[in-house]
């Protein structure tokens, strides 16, 4: 996510994002609704997407008892993908299993990974979060 914060500061553009992250809901503030749809849309920064999106479009995590589940974008509830969860549920397709990226992301960097790895957060608070960090970064950067 940090990638991608840099990159709105270099634009210009964060002080705009964190406004909108201000009134944001649970969709993606990146996620640019097609006005002709009720669901379709597309990602309004696609060329810098976050690893989570560019890496794991869906994927799966362990439930809180052990069973698959489909992890996706709230925007991708429609269609195909209900029966794409469903599947994951019933064992009979896989989808890339976050949990263990989650845990080497902890292992690398025990500090900074398991704090934020508290919660699962959804893509609003990184982004939030990580505009904050580069912020901070970038802060101190100037003061040398």
């Amino acid at each position: 996510m940090l990638p991608l914060a840099a990159e709105l500061y270099r634009r210009g553009e964060a002080e705009v994002w964190l406004e909108k992250l201000e009134n944001a809901e649970d969709v993606c503030v990146f996620f640019a609704k097609d006005p002709n749809s009720d669901w379709k849309g597309r990602c309004s920064v696609y060329p810098w997407r976050p690893s989570l999106c560019r890496l794991f479009g869906f994927s799966s995590r362990k439930n809180k008892n052990g069973r698959p589940e489909l992890v996706k974008c709230s925007r991708m509830e429609k269609g195909e993908l209900e029966k794409a969860s469903a599947a994951v549920r019933e064992g009979t397709a896989t989808a890339p299993d976050t949990s263990l990226h989650a845990m080497g992301a902890r292992m690398a960097s025990p500090g900074q990974a398991s704090q934020l790895q508290v919660e699962a957060m959804n893509i609003n608070k990184a982004l939030l979060m990580a505009l904050k960090q580069y912020a901070t970064l970038r802060y101190f950067a100037d003061q040398s």
